[in-house]
């Protein structure tokens, strides 16, 4: 039985990967913190250590892992160097404690589209496209990446565009609008974006470890199109039976939003979603080709966007979330 750590295991994508994992057959060890919500979890049936990106090494229990999955990230912060702080320096770290494993296979990094940046007039970008990150969330995965990349340790870099599905709370108030009837559209109906469920996600990550051809790659991972917001909202028509009435939002709303947010960051102290920095990665499309983890890897997404809207909807519903 292969022997895998995975961090961020609480946070919306790390659990779905260590259910997958433990289905699997594999010997889960999941990094957790004191205030770690564990309930998402298969507990009694994965390996719990208490660390944070600081004490990694003190969470060992005899090592030897045979895969290393860095899921663990920070997708908002109130200042710049807290992303640095948690996505490249808690790399840096994780991959110290990875060479000091003596059967490790393959370090696998989740990364973002983010990192490589959006698209320049509407092209779907693939994995040689030049990074550009714009954010202080994409520039500090950039980093990573670049950590990662120059390790000597055998890696798998993934960059997920937009993911969704049960248990994500960052496209919770997007889902819970166009539920309502009224999906939003930021700038226009006909802008695209690339999109992936998360257990498509999830069964491309393992996959990648798992596969010889994923060795010292990195892979975008979609549902192997791209869709505008327009073909959003006849999605939510379609799994929902409701009328949709979509509402442009324009881009000087959004940033007026996001300037707000600057405001509420600075009088709370609690980091937003968007603010100031983060809003060019709402600006423009965001699309990216998963052809080459497709040829390599033989990755092939199984849900489509009307099935993993009806799914992700039936678990909020279930929860009282909507």
């Amino acid at each position: 039985m292969k022997k895998v750590l995975v961090t961020g295991a609480t946070g919306f994508i790390g659990h779905h990967l260590v259910r997958l994992l433990v289905e699997k057959g594999y010997y889960v060890c999941a990094t957790i913190r004191e205030s770690s919500d564990v309930s998402r979890l298969p507990v009694g049936k994965v390996k719990l250590l208490h660390c944070d990106i600081s004490s990694y090494d003190r969470a060992d229990d005899a090592g030897d892992y045979d895969l290393i999955f860095h899921i663990a990230g920070a997708v908002k912060a109130r200042r710049r160097q807290d992303f640095f702080y948690v996505n490249t320096e808690g790399t840096a770290r994780i991959l110290e404690f990875a060479r000091r494993q003596k059967k490790l296979i393959r370090f696998v990094f989740l990364s973002s589209l983010a990192a490589a940046g959006r698209s320049p007039d509407g092209v779907i970008i693939d994995e040689n496209f030049p990074p550009h990150p714009e954010s202080w969330y994409g520039k500090s995965k950039m980093a990573a990446e670049e950590i990662v990349n120059s390790s000597g340790i055998p890696y798998t870099i993934i960059r997920p565009p937009t993911v969704y599905g049960p248990g994500d709370r960052e496209t919770f108030p997007l889902f819970r609008a166009a539920y309502q009837g009224y999906p939003l559209c930021f700038g226009s109906k006909k802008k695209r974006v690339s999109l992936v469920y998360v257990d498509d996600l999830v069964r491309g990550i393992l996959l990648s470890a798992e596969h010889p051809g994923g060795e010292n790659e990195s892979f975008f991972l979609t549902d192997g199109k791209v869709h505008s917001y327009g073909e959003f909202a006849s999605a939510f028509e379609e799994a929902t039976g409701r009328a949709s009435h979509p509402i442009v939002v324009p881009m000087p709303v959004l940033f007026s939003y996001a300037a707000l947010n600057e405001l509420i960051k600075i009088f709370t102290g609690k980091a937003r979603t968007l603010d100031i920095q983060k809003y060019p990665e709402f600006v423009g499309e965001w699309l990216c080709s998963s052809d080459k983890a497709q040829e390599l890897l033989g990755y092939a997404p199984r849900v489509r966007l009307v099935e993993g809207i009806k799914m992700t909807l039936d678990w909020y519903k279930q929860r009282d979330w909507l």
